[in-house]
């Protein structure tokens, strides 16, 4: 029985270290960011005026059939937009990190 505690903890904790580096350090890993406040503003504006809604998006989006989202993904550029219109506040930051831990502990 314990090592069905024991050792999902184990790999719970590994991956939970393993994506707080890769996620709290980008300089680690190759992600681009924007560092300059003015780009930062507008790039946030644009957005929220090309996604008015939370959610996901898929540039182009499937919804336009499967002929004319190939062309458009051949001409580029696709991407995948996750937006959240509300802030993630300070005191929220816990428990997304919690939330995060259980689901790797249940994954393992």
């Amino acid at each position: 029985m314990k090592k069905f505690i024991v050792a999902p903890l184990l790999a719970a904790v590994a991956m939970f270290v393993w994506g707080f580096i890769y996620g709290g350090a980008p300089h680690l890993v190759p992600y681009r960011t924007l560092s300059n406040i003015s780009d930062l503003n507008a790039t946030a504006l644009a957005v929220e005026k090309l996604f008015p809604a939370a959610g996901t998006e898929l540039p182009p989006s499937p919804l336009l059939g499967e002929e004319k989202m190939s062309a458009l993904a051949k001409r580029g550029p696709s991407g995948e937009v996750h937006l959240t219109k509300e802030s993630l506040g300070s005191g929220e930051m816990g428990k997304v990190m919690s939330g995060g831990f259980v689901y790797v502990f249940v994954i393992a």
